[in-house]
Order: C-alpha cells, then sequence, then structure tokens
C-alpha cells in the first residue's frame, strides 16, 4: 500500500472515531443537564427584597448551541432559602449559542449569545466538575462578574466530563473561575 492510501485510511479512520464519540465531545456537552443556582436576592414587583433559587435546563440543540428552559422558582424570605413564600412563574425559555473562548476573570471561557422571546443578551459561560457560572447581559453593558445566582450546582447526572480549566498562575487548583466572584447584577 503505498504512503498515500495509508495517509487517507489513518484519516478516514480517525473522523470515524470522532464521529462516533470516540473520546471526543462537543463544546455544548459540558453544559447538557439541570443547574440549580445559588440563593440569591431579587427586589419584587412590590419593592420588597426577597430570596429565590432557579433551575436551568441545558439540552443539546448541536454542538455549539443549546435549548435552556428555568423551572423551580421559588420565592424566599430568607438569604438561606429555606422559608418558602411561593412559587415565582419562570421565565420563558430560549436558545444560548457558544462563541469562541474568550479570558473573563482571568480563566478561559466561552463567550456566549443567549436568545430569548423579548430580547438577546450577550456574556460569558464555564463549568468545572460541578459547579456552572454564567453571566449574561445586554450588550451594551460591560460585565465585571459572575451572574446573579452564581454558582450554579448540577442537580442531575453529569451527563460529560468537564473539560480541564486553567486558573490564573495564584490558584492552585486547576479550574475556572480563577478567584471567587460576588453575584453581579444590574
Amino acid at each position: 500500500m503505498n504512503r498515500l492510501s495509508k495517509t487517507f485510511f489513518t484519516a478516514a479512520g480517525i473522523s470515524i472515531l470522532a464521529a462516533c464519540g470516540g473520546g471526543s465531545s462537543e463544546p455544548a456537552d459540558a453544559y447538557v443537564g439541570a443547574w440549580r443556582s445559588a440563593c440569591y436576592s431579587y427586589v419584587g414587583n412590590d419593592g420588597n427584597t426577597y430570596f429565590k433559587r432557579l433551575t436551568n435546563n441545558f439540552s443539546k440543540a448541536s454542538a455549539t448551541s443549546l435549548n435552556v428552559t428555568f423551572t423551580d422558582s421559588t420565592a424566599h424570605s430568607d438569604p438561606a432559602c429555606n422559608n418558602v413564600l411561593g412559587v415565582i412563574p419562570s421565565p420563558s425559555g430560549g436558545t444560548i449559542q457558544l462563541g469562541p473562548k474568550a479570558s473573563f476573570l482571568g480563566g478561559e471561557v466561552d463567550s456566549i449569545s443567549a436568545t430569548f422571546p423579548s430580547e438577546t443578551l450577550v456574556g460569558y459561560m464555564t463549568v468545572s466538575a460541578s459547579q456552572l457560572f454564567i453571566v449574561a447581559d445586554a450588550p451594551n453593558i460591560t460585565l465585571t462578574g459572575w451572574g446573579v445566582g452564581s454558582p450554579y450546582s448540577r442537580t442531575e447526572a453529569k451527563q460529560a466530563p468537564a473539560p480541564a480549566l486553567i486558573k490564573s498562575s495564584g490558584d492552585s487548583d486547576g479550574l475556572a473561575p480563577a478567584t471567587q466572584q460576588t453575584g453581579y447584577s444590574r
């Protein structure tokens, strides 16, 4: 067999393994699942401050796109989210398109564009072994920290391995984000 034929068959074999999931994963795979937020504060329609948790449900639409729905929006009277006041209507779902890698707060993250029925947001998203960090706002807003309710913890079995993420040189565990961040709010 000549050298050109060997190269072709080797390349074809690698392509088939990749298409069949031979160890590689697509960017969206790390995010698939249900993610429950930390307890965070918000101002209600009556002007009072309350606390809530939210669950984001991500399903894979393509290699770089996720469908998102929200569930389990519950209002609480306390910052530990122990005293339930009632259910809050969940916002409408949408899609998240993963963009190129970006540097944000000392770590490499995915840039995102999130499209919902009433708005389009841009921002950043990343995962570690069991936590999701996400922030998105209007395109003209400068993002300065992870989103309200971050970190999100996975609430179901992990469906794909999360990539190892590099932190800044001052951190030793090798996972993003580089430093603990406070919630971001407008």
